[in-house]
């Protein structure tokens, strides 16, 4: 008994808290920071041999010699990688006669990062169409993660329009619906339209456009000159879309697009010659 009460005097005793490290819940990425203070409660100075960890985690400790009634801290800096429970054990290694090794445990539960995902159709196919005849047809966009998704921007080649305004904000789960239109140029088409969204590492999606048009419709009627002006005139049901005019080399109109029984007039500031000029419809035009 003499010998007990001599060797709790003379040799130094350890105290931690906690045993355990409780995290809670984190993400994927965070980084834990987790802090045991170690206490010296006995009369002869406490040396920290080693601390054993795994897995590339680092040890900060604060003092290697603990005096009697002082105390300092064991971190740990532990980045979660994984999603699901996270639990780790590392061991402490001292001259403490009594406890030499102790086990002591970082626990978390590591959730997934809330992120936004996209989800559309990967080919639309627009059937029977009519050249040079404007088509309006709808996307569907489902937002499968479970943050925001956010739609930046829609790209397209020319003969597409966006007609939707964006920004476009989608709640987890939901869906909206973006509206485009084109305007086809041959009998069989394809094309792409690039969605920027705010999904890190997926800045652009990209959805295929194919299909098939056929003879247009439109009766145009002849187009002539007089003296400095140009006169077009849509006699057809149906819009003309006229891709650019050219004089002399020079583009004097682009993208537009003539409703039915619409007449345009160009007054140039000069007079010009119908050999002078170049128009793109892309169909014969009735009278040439």
């Amino acid at each position: 008994m003499k010998f007990l009460i001599l060797l709790i005097l003379v040799y130094p005793r350890i105290e931690v808290f906690p045993r355990i490290f409780e995290a809670g819940k984190v993400f994927e990425g965070d980084l834990i920071f987790a802090q045991f203070k170690i206490k010296n409660k006995g009369n002869q100075v406490l040396e920290i041999f080693d601390v054993k960890t795994c897995c590339g985690i680092k040890a900060f400790i604060e003092k290697l010699k603990i005096f009697p009634k002082d105390s300092g801290f064991l971190r740990f800096e532990i980045i979660m990688e994984k999603e699901g429970e996270y639990e780790q054990e590392f061991l402490l290694i001292t001259n403490d006669p009594y406890e030499p090794k102790i086990r002591l445990k970082v626990k978390a539960n590591c959730l997934k990062i809330p992120k936004p995902d996209i989800e559309t159709e990967e080919i639309i196919f627009l059937k029977n169409l009519t050249f040079f005849e404007k088509k309006d047809t709808f996307i569907n966009v489902y937002n499968k993660g479970d943050a925001d998704l956010i739609l930046l921007d829609a790209f397209s080649k020319e003969n597409f329009f966006i007609n939707s305004k964006f920004p476009i904000k989608i709640p987890p789960y939901k869906k909206e619906i973006i509206n485009i239109s084109y305007i086809p140029e041959k009998e069989i088409f394809e094309d792409t339209i690039r969605l920027a969204t705010n999904i890190k590492g997926k800045l652009y999606h990209f959805i295929k456009i194919m299909g098939n048009a056929k003879g247009n419709r439109i009766n145009l009627s002849p187009l002539y000159l007089k003296n400095d002006t140009i006169f077009i005139f849509n006699s057809g049901n149906e819009d003309l879309f006229i891709k650019k005019i050219i004089l002399k080399n020079k583009i004097i109109l682009k993208n537009k697009i003539l409703k039915p029984k619409e007449e345009m007039r160009i007054v140039l500031p000069f007079k010009v010659k119908k050999s002078d000029l170049e128009i793109d419809f892309k169909i014969p035009l009735i009278g040439e």
